[in-house]
């Protein structure tokens, strides 16, 4: 009669991990990036079709204003460093999106 010299309650203890098992790793949350055209750039995590799709709704309004104060800047000249007809600028761009006087300076002077 032979005796195991094992205690066999340890196993428990260890886990048969084979050494050729791919990691597998847990996808994160997904993210819509938008970059405006001043280089700012917008992470929105989604986590449903229907929040991915209100997502994209947003940043068409996004683009939508990006399109038209960029059309309104190019129909504008550059002569040393300011727009030709400033004050003219500033009242279409007023008019177009009612920003304020400090929020057309920090436009202007990004731009």
């Amino acid at each position: 009669m032979s005796y195991a010299s094992m205690n066999y309650e340890k196993f428990g203890m260890y886990k048969n991990i084979p050494a050729n098992t791919a990691r597998v790793v847990k996808a994160g949350t997904p993210v819509v990036t938008y970059t405006n055209m001043f280089g700012k750039t917008f992470n929105l995590p989604y986590r449903t079709k229907k929040q991915y799709a209100e997502i994209v709704q947003f940043i068409k309004l996004f683009r939508n204003e990006d399109i038209t104060l960029k059309r309104i800047l190019s129909d504008y000249n550059v002569k040393m460093g300011r727009y030709v007809n400033e004050p003219k600028l500033r009242a279409e761009i007023k008019e177009a999106f009612g920003f304020s006087k400090s929020a057309i300076d920090q436009i202007l002077s990004i731009h």
